[in-house]
């Protein structure tokens, strides 16, 4: 049985139990089971699987103002720049990540708050239909709060635009300082749509003709190479990993043999950061899914580039449907761990029976694990655990999954 996150989005979000019931432990952190050596899984051994007919739309920036020049980039409300504008494609399943954060010095220079706008803009020569799955959005550092309410389905709507029209998917207003601005939008549209956010100081909207309007510079490339700006579009937002699927018996489910007493490993939410001068590729482990390696297209420049940072907004549907095919009570556990060379942790988000878990959580040299759910199955009983995780931030948003059979504690055990 399987669900999907919302209509037209096709990722697992509940867990499901046959005979067995899904523990979810949403703030623990513990070493493996017999500190067991990590095996790693590869290409060979786990399958990962961009979902296809999506696109992500991503606007990260942090800077109104140049530090050493005093320029301001944003804020002519005589003819505003906007910060990213691009096309989604008709009828892909997109998804919006506008994350902005400014300082309170940039606040008094300027004189005024500031105030951001996301909108869409039909630019065809026709009608089209836009659909609205799910708007989440924080204007604190809970990033998650996002995320959740675009994966709950908060504000679900359809709306139609004739040529020329736009649609206001969020405007914020007076936004405190030294916080960010964030927003995750889920929906699909059923011709081209043009995409756009852009922030104005004065107290009334300048609502500018944005196909006048021109785009700010790109602080990722000279002369500025800002690395904590990046906007642009790639060709998918969600994507599944498989973990030995050749292994899976005729009902697609993974016996626990196929797993022994080792601890197993799959590094994905691939992030390296860094000046766009000098990449650095932060990990503690090898990558496991060569795939996972976002380049984003400027859509201004039309330079392709390694994305920076940890909150790149992919979503990963990992399936997990075990069958205890031993002769003992055995107990399956899913771990999370940050994967980054220099010990930095990560903040990640689990999305699981329609709830949003999240923690700060370390390397995996600190042995300190997130265990994120487990089951305990009597011999021939089944389950399944079906979360999405979603990088939620801090550095640079590299993951560590692990899964471990373990021996069942009795009942009366903590």
């Amino acid at each position: 049985m399987k669900k999907q996150i919302l209509p037209g989005f096709g990722l697992l979000l509940c867990a499901f139990s046959a005979q067995s019931q899904v523990v979810v432990i949403p703030d623990e952190l513990t070493s493996l089971t017999a500190r067991a050596p990590i095996v790693y899984l590869s290409e060979s051994t786990a399958r990962f699987e961009r979902e296809p007919n999506t696109h992500a739309w991503i606007s990260d920036v942090e800077h109104v103002k140049w530090d050493s020049t005093g320029e301001t980039f944003l804020t002519n409300t005589t003819q505003p720049l906007y910060m990213t504008g691009d096309t989604i494609p008709a009828n892909r399943k997109f998804e919006l990540f506008p994350y902005h954060y400014y300082k309170a010095k940039y606040e008094a220079q300027l004189g005024q708050p500031l105030n951001y706008k996301l909108v869409g803009i039909n630019r065809t020569t026709a009608t089209l239909t836009l659909r609205i799955d799910g708007l989440g959005k924080t204007t604190d550092w809970d990033h998650y709060k996002a995320w959740e309410g675009a994966l709950r389905g908060d504000g679900r709507t359809t709306v139609t635009l004739k040529p020329g029209e736009r649609h206001v998917f969020w405007e914020a207003r007076g936004l405190q300082k030294d916080l960010p601005w964030s927003g995750i939008v889920l929906g699909q549209a059923d011709a081209d749509l043009w995409v756009a956010d852009y922030c104005y100081t004065s107290r009334q909207d300048p609502d500018p003709a944005l196909e006048k309007s021109k785009p700010m510079p790109d602080l990722a490339w000279p002369p500025y190479l800002l690395a904590s700006f990046s906007r642009g579009s790639t060709d998918w937002c969600s994507a599944t990993i498989e973990l030995l699927p050749h292994r899976h018996d005729e009902q697609k489910y993974l016996p626990l043999s196929a797993l022994g007493s080792d601890a197993h490993g799959f590094a994905f939410a691939y992030s390296p950061g860094g000046p766009i001068t000098k990449l650095a590729e932060y990990k503690v482990v090898q990558p496991t899914f060569l795939q996972d390696q976002v380049f984003v297209r400027d859509p201004v420049t039309s330079y392709s580039h390694t994305f920076f940072g940890g909150n790149y907004p992919i979503m990963y549907s990992i399936p997990m449907r075990v069958t205890n095919d031993l002769s003992a009570t055995k107990t399956f556990c899913f771990y999370l761990a940050s994967n980054d060379k220099w010990r930095v942790d990560s903040i990640i988000g689990v999305w699981l029976n329609g709830k949003m878990l999240w923690r700060r959580v370390p390397g995996p040299k600190s042995d300190a694990y997130w265990r994120v759910a487990s089951v305990t199955l009597k011999p021939g009983e089944r389950a399944a655990i079906e979360p999405i995780v979603i990088p939620l931030g801090s550095r640079w948003g590299g993951m560590l999954g692990v899964v471990q059979v373990t021996e069942a504690k009795p009942a009366s055990a903590k």
